[in-house]
């Protein structure tokens, strides 16, 4: 189980606040969030970046933040960088699917990290299907008792069909190169792989 916190959009004594947060990371919680109807949430998270080492840092962006899409990317990297990239994006769906998918499109040309969509329903679950990345990738050991960490360590890759055979997103190739790098340099490389090998572009794709 993950748990994440959502903050108070305003506090009185910003020592006690930051002393909060600092808590909450050492107590272990997975994310700390922020609504955004107090003061400016990222220069707030932007402080508590500065005290926690551990939670992820939620940050929404909608439709509003589209509209300075260089100021965006400016926001978000700078919180990624002094928190050393525990950024965590949740987008706010738009009033249509297609304004959904240009706005998450903005957001991950910010630079790379997870982003979330809010407010799943109708179209916009479909959107959220479409843009997942649909790889699932790590770094682990195989049959380490049996061999040495040199000749047992390994990548393993596997595409999730659920993910309307989502092969092709940007960030699964950035995901893929990157462990295939790793692989090339000192590991054995395990992909696992189901479905068909082209994604999906509509409802009628995800059955």
């Amino acid at each position: 189980m993950r748990i994440g916190v959502l903050l108070s959009a305003r506090f009185t004594d910003a020592g006690d606040y930051l002393a909060d947060a600092r808590a909450l990371d050492a107590a272990g919680v997975d994310s700390l969030w922020l609504p955004d109807d107090g003061f400016d949430p990222w220069l707030v998270l932007a402080g508590i970046a500065t005290v926690t080492g551990r939670a992820r840092l939620a940050i929404s962006v909608s439709a509003r933040d589209a509209d300075a899409s260089d100021a965006l990317a400016r926001r978000r990297d700078t919180l990624d960088r002094l928190s050393r990239g525990r950024v965590l994006t949740a987008v706010v769906a738009a009033g249509e699917p297609t304004g959904t998918e240009a706005l998450i499109a903005r957001v991950r040309r910010g630079g790379p990290g997870p982003v979330l969509l809010e407010a799943l329903g109708g179209g916009h679950a479909v959107v959220g299907a479409r843009l997942a990345d649909g790889l699932v990738a790590g770094i682990g050991r195989v049959n380490g008792d049996l061999f040495d960490e040199t000749r047992s360590r390994c990548a393993v890759l596997s595409y999730d069909y659920t993910v309307l055979a989502g092969t092709q997103g940007l960030q699964n190739h950035r995901k893929k190169d990157r462990l295939f790098e790793l692989a090339a340099d000192w590991l054995d490389a395990l992909l696992r792989r189901r479905g068909p090998d082209r994604r999906g572009r509509g409802p009628r794709a995800a059955r």
